[in-house]
């Protein structure tokens, strides 16, 4: 397992980037090749952070023509997962998250 500090990662997108971009610039920031299958569920965050990260996502989706559903949709279907036992500003990957 690895972790990596949730503001790195943040700081790196580009908001101006459309949500499903955006979706594969956060997973690339984490070390995916788009090579291998990557494996959401395996990509953790702490449900607070993933409830403000997706709340921030839903708000933002106006400006790309798209509806606050279609981007939280989106990011719950193909975004990490969340789970109250990651620490708060972290991100865990398990090991197999890319295969």
């Amino acid at each position: 397992m690895k972790k990596i500090k949730l503001e790195s990662v943040l700081k790196k997108l580009d908001n101006n980037l459309n949500p499903y971009v955006k979706l594969i610039r956060f997973y690339e920031l984490l070390g995916w090749d788009r090579e291998k299958e990557l494996d959401p569920t395996k990509v953790i965050l702490n449900e607070k952070d993933l409830e403000t990260l997706l709340k921030s996502e839903m708000e933002n989706a106006e400006k790309f023509g798209l509806t606050p559903w279609e981007v939280g949709f989106l990011w719950l279907n193909k975004g990490p997962e969340g789970d109250d036992s990651v620490e708060e500003g972290m991100i865990l990957l398990k090991d197999d998250w890319q295969m």
